[in-house]
């Protein structure tokens, strides 16, 4: 019965909206116009592991609002969804004086990859929520 769960009737809603306010304020933070970044900041590569953290928040989030119904397929539909969303996010931040990156958008991908990774080995969900598929 738990693989007939419908993407509507699993999702937590709850957990849905704190993923979706992540990922607006997310995106609001990369369109506020900077003069610049501190030089440690981009030097040390700390803007990598903010993009990273955020986009694996996010992913993190998104999974725990599904629950069981968060089943492979789902989860990659959600990756790339969310990759595209970066990517996007990169290319318009020249818009608002912001410089674009594709390592930024490698470190968004690396932070979904991170909190799928997270979540299919179990440590941000009781083993019974875990998917069979």
């Amino acid at each position: 019965a738990g693989e007939l769960v419908t993407w509507r009737q699993g999702v937590r809603c709850g957990w849905l909206a704190a993923a979706t306010i992540t990922l607006a304020a997310t995106l609001v933070l990369t369109h506020v116009p900077q003069l610049e970044l501190p030089r440690h900041t981009a030097r040390w590569g700390v803007d990598k592991l903010i993009h990273a953290g955020a986009y694996g928040a996010i992913m993190l989030l998104v999974l725990r609002s599904m629950g069981r119904a968060g089943t492979w397929r789902r989860m990659l539909a959600i990756a790339v969804l969310l990759a595209i969303i970066g990517a996007v996010d990169e290319y318009t931040q020249p818009w608002v004086g912001r410089t674009a990156s594709v390592y930024d958008w490698l470190a968004d991908v690396a932070g979904l990859v991170l909190g799928m990774s997270i979540w299919r080995m179990g440590w941000c969900h009781r083993p019974e929520s875990h998917p069979v598929t």
